[in-house]
């Protein structure tokens, strides 16, 4: 990430020449993404802690659960080159990639019964579902976009039978006018051709839609080189880019969002 060299909030002239923040016309589609956005990411680490304690009385040996958790650590950065890519554009599914992914930490402390590997599956999509929570802000965000008839679009990276399974649990199934989910598509965020993929559900041209996400890389650069106004959702104060991945439009939370697409605040 690049140092801040300008007052957090400041906007920059996107590369297709829109104008900067104050000259930015109103969404006429609202592009979302999902996770760190609406859905709030604590989920993955609460599952894996919880599923390292359920598996702990299956080892011999001191800490258990703390060594199950560094061997997780250490597959997971291993591992993830090999299953994420994949899994964004639908190569592989997402419970594949969780079952091997604990294939390989159970593996790693001695553990080989397959039976453990689908206990640890079951475990944690159990902790992730009962986890799953939503930031306060988004049904502000959903009401105000339904209010205004902005239609929205769900564009998230990952595998379509994991992020259809948070939309199910969250009861998001019916909030968006569509979803484009990167595994379904077979492109993926900062690819240009999700947010195409997204706009064409909607019959919407890029210069009228907004995306508004938490990645600077993924969500900021990909709107940017889609020719969509990139809203970066900041909410734990991280200093703001100065490359391409600088956005339009910065806000600290959704609320701050609806009260922009309201009239009832100044687009920074």
């Amino acid at each position: 990430m690049s140092a801040n060299c300008d007052p957090p909030g400041s906007a920059a002239t996107a590369d297709e020449g829109r104008p900067p923040g104050p000259g930015l016309a109103p969404p006429r589609a609202l592009l979302v993404d999902l996770d760190d956005t609406l859905l709030d990411g604590a989920h993955t680490a609460l599952a894996v802690d919880g599923t390292c304690a359920a598996l702990a009385s299956s080892l011999t040996g001191p800490r258990p659960q703390q060594r199950l958790r560094e061997a997780y650590a250490e597959v997971w950065a291993a591992h993830r080159p090999e299953v994420e890519l994949p899994c964004w554009l639908g190569r592989m599914d997402g419970v594949a990639a969780i079952r091997e992914t604990w294939r390989r930490v159970l593996s790693h402390v001695g553990v080989v019964e397959e039976r453990a590997t689908e206990f640890a599956v079951r475990r944690y999509q159990s902790i992730s579902r009962s986890a799953y929570r939503p930031f306060p802000d988004v049904a502000d965000l959903l009401a105000t976009t339904t209010r205004l008839r902005v239609p929205v679009v769900l564009v998230t990276n990952g595998p379509s039978d994991v992020q259809r399974d948070k939309l199910g649990t969250l009861g998001f199934g019916s909030a968006f006018d569509a979803v484009a989910i990167s595994g379904e598509i077979g492109s993926a965020k900062p690819d240009p051709a999700l947010f195409a993929a997204a706009l064409d559900l909607v019959g919407a041209d890029p210069r009228d839609a907004w995306h508004v996400g938490d990645g600077l890389t993924n969500d900021v650069g990909g709107a940017r080189a889609a020719g969509v106004v990139a809203v970066w959702l900041n909410r734990t104060g991280r200093p703001s880019p100065t490359d391409h991945r600088r956005p339009d439009v910065e806000v600290t939370s959704l609320a701050q969002l609806s009260a922009l697409l309201l009239g009832k605040a100044a687009v920074s």
